[in-house]
């Protein structure tokens, strides 16, 4: 493996944010931490980096012991590169200097620098933009910058701390899927920090969904969503109905029409009252309040808040998770 996290323990003021944390990433992977506020995936990123130091367990990469009992390598050694969620581009640097500002630090002469710091903004698309400072550029592009920076530094890991969390919806988009062309271009092994699911599933080889300082499970994008191994898991990704603590539906699964008078609960048919629809594009997703609790699902049609109406599925999309 690549990059190695072995039972990480980590304790912040006292209350402890990491419990044995174990996750592995092989040559050129890009895995996901995905998880809500306070889970501990920030935390376990920064001690990866080496901005934080490990309680106890062992960070190890290529072989090496990167953090451990007897050994810690400080993040100036370790030739990992991060994209901050803040950017941190140099304000009073040149957009030039600030993605060859790594190559410099090393050591590398002026003419190679510069050249490897132009084909980095080539490849991100902001040829020409060398010599104009980070203030005079949209978000968007300072956002191309601290991308074409750690590309540029040939990172033997690239670190990723939500870097599109400040940008629009069209914009993260689009940078998303460019970030995970060049990662795979470059064939990096690359640990992704985010809460946006979308961007997690579309982004990573696997994702590592994480819950009060452990990882509840890591997998695929696909057998994430379908095939979830617990019901936090089911709920969070996707926002799953979860039935008695026990089974699983996914939403898209469900359908939603008004109730017929008399009509009751049946094999694959649960009736409620509609709490909330909210307008998808292709139609609505309707919540309601059934007997098992709330539902949600999808239909053509809108529906009132305590409109009387009936969630219908096929039994056998049920799947069976751990509490």
């Amino acid at each position: 493996m690549d990059l190695e996290c072995r039972d990480i323990e980590k304790t912040l003021s006292g209350a402890p944010v990491l419990r044995g944390v174990s996750l592995t990433l092989a040559k050129g992977e890009c895995v996901a931490l995905l998880g809500e506020s306070g889970c501990g995936k920030t935390t376990l990123l920064n001690i990866v980096a080496g901005f934080l130091r490990a309680d106890a367990g062992e960070l190890r990469h290529g072989g090496e012991t990167l953090d451990g009992a007897a050994a810690f390598k400080p993040p100036a050694r370790r030739g990992f590169a991060m994209v901050f969620q803040d950017l941190s581009l140099w304000p009073h640097m040149t957009v030039g200097e600030n993605v060859a500002y790594a190559m410099k630090v090393r050591g590398v002469g002026r003419s190679e620098r510069e050249a490897k710091a132009r084909e980095a903004l080539r490849r991100v698309g902001l040829e020409g933009a060398a010599t104009r400072r980070p203030g005079d550029l949209s978000g968007g592009q300072q956002q191309r910058v601290a991308i074409a920076r750690s590309l540029a530094a040939e990172p033997r890991v690239l670190l990723l701390d939500e870097p599109f969390s400040a940008l629009d919806a069209r914009l993260r988009g689009e940078l998303r899927d460019e970030l995970a062309r060049l990662v795979r271009e470059d064939g990096l092994t690359a640990l992704h920090v985010t809460h946006d699911q979308e961007e997690a599933l579309a982004l990573a080889h696997r994702v590592a969904v994480m819950r009060a300082g452990c990882i509840e499970q890591v997998d695929t994008p696909e057998r994430l969503y379908r095939a979830p191994e617990t019901a936090y898991v089911a709920a969070f990704v996707g926002g799953a109905n979860v039935i008695d603590g026990r089974r699983m539906l996914r939403k898209e699964a469900v359908r939603v029409r008004a109730a017929r008078a008399g009509e009751g609960d049946g094999d694959g048919r649960m009736g409620g009252l509609c709490t909330g629809a909210r307008f998808i594009g292709d139609g609505y997703e309707v919540s309601l309040e059934t007997a098992a609790g709330v539902f949600r699902g999808r239909s053509a049609e809108g529906f009132a808040p305590g409109a009387a109406v009936v969630a219908e599925f096929d039994p056998v999309e049920l799947r069976e998770v751990r509490p």
